[in-house]
Protein backbone atom coordinates (compact mmCIF):
# COMPACT_ATOMS: atom_id res chain seq x y z
CA UNK A 1 0.00 0.00 0.00
CA UNK A 2 2.72 2.51 0.76
CA UNK A 3 4.17 1.76 -2.62
CA UNK A 4 0.87 2.84 -3.93
CA UNK A 5 0.55 5.70 -2.07
CA UNK A 6 3.77 7.44 -3.18
CA UNK A 7 2.96 6.32 -7.02
CA UNK A 8 -0.24 8.34 -6.39
CA UNK A 9 1.74 11.59 -4.98
CA UNK A 10 4.19 11.29 -8.03
CA UNK A 11 1.22 11.10 -10.31
CA UNK A 12 -0.36 14.19 -8.80
CA UNK A 13 2.85 16.07 -8.61
CA UNK A 14 3.39 15.79 -12.37
CA UNK A 15 -0.28 16.39 -12.81
CA UNK A 16 0.21 20.01 -11.27
CA UNK A 17 3.20 21.04 -13.06
CA UNK A 18 1.52 22.41 -15.94
CA UNK A 19 -0.85 24.47 -14.34
CA UNK A 20 1.51 25.57 -11.80
CA UNK A 21 3.89 27.14 -14.52
CA UNK A 22 0.56 28.61 -16.04
CA UNK A 23 -0.39 30.22 -12.83
CA UNK A 24 3.47 31.15 -12.86
CA UNK A 25 3.02 32.79 -16.61
CA UNK A 26 0.28 34.77 -15.70
CA UNK A 27 1.59 36.33 -12.49
CA UNK A 28 4.71 37.05 -14.36
CA UNK A 29 2.68 38.55 -16.75
CA UNK A 30 1.37 40.94 -14.29
CA UNK A 31 4.52 42.07 -13.41
CA UNK A 32 5.76 42.57 -16.51
CA UNK A 33 2.91 44.96 -17.50
CA UNK A 34 3.18 46.84 -14.18
CA UNK A 35 6.90 48.10 -15.98
CA UNK A 36 7.14 50.58 -12.70
CA UNK A 37 6.02 49.17 -9.65
CA UNK A 38 7.95 46.54 -7.51
CA UNK A 39 7.01 42.79 -7.34
CA UNK A 40 5.48 43.30 -3.82
CA UNK A 41 3.48 46.04 -5.33
CA UNK A 42 1.78 44.00 -7.70
CA UNK A 43 1.34 40.33 -5.98
CA UNK A 44 0.93 41.81 -2.63
CA UNK A 45 -2.67 41.67 -2.94
CA UNK A 46 -2.68 38.43 -5.06
CA UNK A 47 -4.05 35.33 -3.82
CA UNK A 48 -3.05 31.48 -4.32
CA UNK A 49 -5.46 28.72 -3.17
CA UNK A 50 -6.83 31.30 -0.51
CA UNK A 51 -3.21 32.52 0.77
CA UNK A 52 -1.29 35.95 -0.20
CA UNK A 53 1.57 35.40 -2.15
CA UNK A 54 5.21 35.73 -0.79
CA UNK A 55 7.71 37.91 -2.40
CA UNK A 56 11.20 37.35 -1.04
CA UNK A 57 14.08 38.89 -2.10
CA UNK A 58 16.90 36.60 -2.55
CA UNK A 59 19.45 39.56 -2.01
CA UNK A 60 23.08 38.82 -4.00
CA UNK A 61 24.05 35.11 -5.17
CA UNK A 62 26.07 33.18 -7.04
CA UNK A 63 25.08 30.16 -9.47
CA UNK A 64 27.57 27.97 -7.58
CA UNK A 65 29.10 27.66 -4.17
CA UNK A 66 32.04 26.41 -2.57
CA UNK A 67 31.51 22.71 -1.47
CA UNK A 68 32.47 22.19 1.94
CA UNK A 69 35.17 20.52 3.77
CA UNK A 70 37.22 19.94 0.19
CA UNK A 71 33.68 19.14 -1.76
CA UNK A 72 33.47 20.15 -5.07
CA UNK A 73 31.00 23.26 -5.50
CA UNK A 74 27.64 23.32 -5.64
CA UNK A 75 24.38 25.07 -6.71
CA UNK A 76 23.78 27.75 -4.22
CA UNK A 77 21.09 27.48 -1.84
CA UNK A 78 18.80 30.18 -1.34
CA UNK A 79 16.51 30.66 1.29
CA UNK A 80 14.25 32.86 -0.65
CA UNK A 81 14.06 29.65 -2.97
CA UNK A 82 13.77 26.39 -1.29
CA UNK A 83 15.52 23.04 -3.87
CA UNK A 84 16.60 25.58 -5.96
CA UNK A 85 18.27 23.69 -8.94
CA UNK A 86 20.01 24.34 -12.27
CA UNK A 87 17.04 25.19 -14.66
CA UNK A 88 16.06 27.83 -11.69
CA UNK A 89 19.69 29.05 -12.14
CA UNK A 90 19.73 28.69 -16.02
CA UNK A 91 16.87 30.77 -16.20
CA UNK A 92 18.10 33.26 -13.73
CA UNK A 93 21.66 33.61 -15.02
CA UNK A 94 21.40 32.95 -18.87
CA UNK A 95 17.86 33.73 -20.07
CA UNK A 96 16.88 37.08 -18.24
CA UNK A 97 18.78 40.48 -18.20
CA UNK A 98 18.64 43.22 -15.31
CA UNK A 99 14.80 43.94 -15.53
CA UNK A 100 13.47 41.02 -17.04
CA UNK A 101 10.92 39.00 -15.65
CA UNK A 102 10.84 34.92 -15.68
CA UNK A 103 9.55 31.72 -14.15
CA UNK A 104 11.92 29.03 -13.37
CA UNK A 105 11.06 25.63 -11.69
CA UNK A 106 12.63 24.52 -8.40
CA UNK A 107 15.01 21.67 -8.83
CA UNK A 108 12.27 18.60 -8.53
CA UNK A 109 9.54 20.69 -9.91
CA UNK A 110 7.48 20.71 -7.16
CA UNK A 111 7.13 24.87 -6.83
CA UNK A 112 7.43 27.54 -9.52
CA UNK A 113 9.17 30.88 -9.23
CA UNK A 114 8.53 33.78 -10.40
CA UNK A 115 12.21 35.89 -10.83
CA UNK A 116 12.75 39.07 -11.42
CA UNK A 117 16.44 40.26 -11.75
CA UNK A 118 17.33 43.34 -10.44
CA UNK A 119 20.51 44.07 -10.97
CA UNK A 120 23.65 42.20 -11.68
CA UNK A 121 27.68 42.35 -10.75
CA UNK A 122 29.88 41.55 -13.68
CA UNK A 123 33.59 40.36 -13.61
CA UNK A 124 36.02 43.22 -14.61
CA UNK A 125 37.62 42.78 -17.61
CA UNK A 126 40.84 42.39 -15.84
CA UNK A 127 39.56 40.01 -14.02
CA UNK A 128 38.56 37.95 -16.65
CA UNK A 129 41.85 37.96 -18.20
CA UNK A 130 43.69 36.69 -15.52
CA UNK A 131 41.01 34.04 -14.98
CA UNK A 132 41.27 33.16 -18.70
CA UNK A 133 45.05 33.33 -18.28
CA UNK A 134 44.75 30.70 -15.23
CA UNK A 135 42.96 28.45 -17.18
CA UNK A 136 45.16 28.48 -20.07
CA UNK A 137 48.34 27.89 -17.91
CA UNK A 138 46.12 25.10 -16.18
CA UNK A 139 48.55 21.77 -15.77
CA UNK A 140 47.66 18.92 -13.44
CA UNK A 141 51.13 18.62 -12.31
CA UNK A 142 50.13 18.96 -8.90
CA UNK A 143 47.82 16.41 -6.70
CA UNK A 144 45.94 20.11 -5.68
CA UNK A 145 45.78 20.79 -9.13
CA UNK A 146 44.56 16.87 -9.60
CA UNK A 147 41.79 17.57 -6.93
CA UNK A 148 40.54 20.88 -8.84
CA UNK A 149 40.41 18.97 -11.66
CA UNK A 150 38.39 16.16 -10.22
CA UNK A 151 36.18 18.53 -8.67
CA UNK A 152 35.39 20.73 -12.19
CA UNK A 153 35.05 17.39 -13.45
CA UNK A 154 31.92 16.25 -10.92
CA UNK A 155 30.63 19.33 -11.51
CA UNK A 156 30.34 18.78 -15.29
CA UNK A 157 29.09 15.27 -15.53
CA UNK A 158 26.34 16.23 -12.72
CA UNK A 159 25.20 19.21 -14.66
CA UNK A 160 25.63 16.86 -17.94
CA UNK A 161 23.47 14.00 -16.12
CA UNK A 162 20.93 16.61 -14.56
CA UNK A 163 20.34 18.52 -18.63
CA UNK A 164 19.94 14.96 -20.08
CA UNK A 165 17.35 13.68 -17.74
CA UNK A 166 15.49 16.72 -18.49
CA UNK A 167 15.73 16.23 -22.19
CA UNK A 168 14.63 13.08 -22.08
CA UNK A 169 11.43 13.47 -19.79
CA UNK A 170 10.88 16.85 -22.42
CA UNK A 171 11.19 14.40 -25.32
CA UNK A 172 8.99 11.42 -23.30
CA UNK A 173 6.33 13.97 -22.95
CA UNK A 174 6.37 15.77 -26.15
CA UNK A 175 5.88 12.56 -28.52
CA UNK A 176 3.81 10.67 -25.61
CA UNK A 177 6.50 8.32 -25.64
CA UNK A 178 5.10 4.74 -23.76
CA UNK A 179 8.35 2.46 -22.83
CA UNK A 180 7.77 -1.22 -23.75
CA UNK A 181 9.88 -3.87 -22.61
CA UNK A 182 9.56 -7.16 -24.40
CA UNK A 183 9.23 -10.19 -22.22
CA UNK A 184 10.69 -13.06 -24.02
CA UNK A 185 8.80 -16.14 -24.12
CA UNK A 186 9.78 -18.83 -21.84
CA UNK A 187 11.50 -22.04 -23.92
Amino acid sequence: AEVREQVIEAFKTMEAREPAQKRAEALAEQVRKAKDKSMNEVLGETKLDGQPIEVRATGSFAWMEPGQRGAPPQISQLDAVPKAGSEFMETVFQELEPGDVGVAPNADGTAYYVAKVDSRAYTLPTERDALRQEFLEFRMDTPQEQIRYQGREQIAQREYSEVFMNWMRGFDKQYSLDVMVPVEEAE
